[in-house]
């Protein structure tokens, strides 16, 4: 496997993966090309908001977007999603927006009850329909050509995680503590696991799960005993997988954000207190820690990963790349960032990142800056990279990371 955390070919319908894929491409013009012709672009939305194309080579502006028609800071958390030549996002004025990746124009846009106007959630594309909750307790799908709404549903409380899609099947959790396992065509709940009323008490509350090979990996905290749980489940019901010991615990009073990363055989993942761990899937799970790196500060940036590296950010400002199979350091970078929220992707041997004024570019075999792009204030979403040959790679917060 060559990059991930995802790589997914839009127009062949191959892909390298660290989760799970959309089964068909998104729609859009036949022989649309991505924004720069034959130049990869990163696509990122700012906190000044607006959406950005920006040549990878570069960082030169290609176009920009405006998300907010309000005008001024917002917080940006929606990650941008590429599917079929346009870039889906949430933004903070209630929409969702379709931005044809090319141009910078709008396809369409559909204004939500998301209240108090942001989304915390990012895009899935999948089978020609938009999946992204909004911070409400409501889920829509959309129509992804014409961004007519398809179906929507209510949920007992908000949501801050974003949506895995897998066969027909989307998986969300939401602040209720609650996993849900959901028709994708319908929207109707097919299981659900975790709330205060589960077993001991599992809340599966902000971390977006992750999906691979019919297996769901989500992280939730137990409520009895203060820790964090790496779990593995059955995407048909949400049963265990492996049995009794496919879990993974970490002693810790804090909670977490981050999203599960999968590599062929290994989950990676960060929790609050600063702690990035490495553990192999299947049985005897719990036994399986491989390794676990300490940063400087809470991790809220969730991994990727290439052929020999773990990426992720840290609250300590630092951008850290870690050997992914001692879990020593390799290096880190520290720009001008007060934290590095936002998840980083990799893609040719470069590391793309939001930091606290700028988007990075650095350079994967030692952390040396390639270029820094002023993005106008806090960058918390992650990037969205097309290459030339039109393969997207999403960032691991994005509901596409899978």
């Amino acid at each position: 496997m060559k990059y991930c955390i995802a790589l997914v070919f839009i127009f062949s319908c191959y892909f390298f993966i660290a989760c799970s894929k959309p089964d068909k491409p998104g729609p859009g013009a036949p022989g649309i090309t991505p924004a720069g012709g034959n130049n990869k672009v990163v696509y990122i939305a700012s906190e000044n908001g607006k959406l950005y194309a920006l040549d990878a080579g570069t960082g030169n502006e290609v176009w920009n977007f405006q998300l907010n028609t309000a005008g001024g800071r917002t917080a940006q958390f929606s990650s941008p999603a590429f599917a079929g030549g346009i870039i889906y996002v949430g933004s903070t004025d209630q929409n969702i927006y379709a931005v044809n990746a090319s141009t910078g124009k709008e396809v369409w846009h559909y204004k939500t009850q998301s209240t108090p106007g942001f989304f915390y959630s990012s895009p899935v594309v999948a089978d020609g329909t938009v999946f992204l909750p909004g911070y409400e307790n409501r889920l829509y799908a959309l129509d992804a050509a014409s961004g007519v709404l398809r179906w929507s549903r209510d949920f007992p409380r908000e949501f801050e995680s974003s949506p895995a899609y897998f066969k027909n099947k989307l998986f969300i959790t939401c602040k209720d503590g609650v996993l849900y396992g959901l028709n994708a065509s319908t929207g109707n709940t097919l299981w659900s696991v975790g709330g205060s009323g589960y077993n001991w008490g599992f809340d599966y509350s902000i971390s977006s799960p992750c999906v691979k090979d019919s297996v769901v990996y989500a992280l939730t905290n137990d409520i009895a005993n203060p820790a964090v749980i790496l779990n593995e489940l059955s995407t048909e019901d949400g049963s265990p997988h492996h049995g009794g010991y496919a879990a993974y615990s970490v002693a810790s009073t804090s909670s977490y954000i981050t999203s599960p990363a999968i590599d062929d055989s290994i989950v990676y993942f960060g929790v609050m207190e600063g702690s990035l761990y490495a553990v192999k899937n299947g049985d005897y799970m719990f036994f399986n820690k491989r390794w676990s790196f300490k940063t400087g500060g809470a991790i809220y940036s969730s991994p990727s990963f290439d052929d020999s590296t773990v990426y992720v950010g840290s609250n300590d400002g630092f951008l850290y790349a870690v050997n992914k199979f001692s879990g020593n350091l390799k290096w880190k970078f520290y720009g001008e960032s007060i934290q590095i929220a936002s998840s980083p992707v990799v893609s040719d041997g470069v590391v793309f990142v939001g930091g606290s004024n700028y988007v990075y570019a650095l350079y994967a075999k030692d952390g040396t800056v390639k270029w820094q792009s002023a993005a106008g204030i806090p960058v918390s979403s992650s990037p969205c990279v097309i290459t030339k040959q039109g393969a997207a790679i999403h960032g691991s917060v994005s509901g596409m990371k899978n």
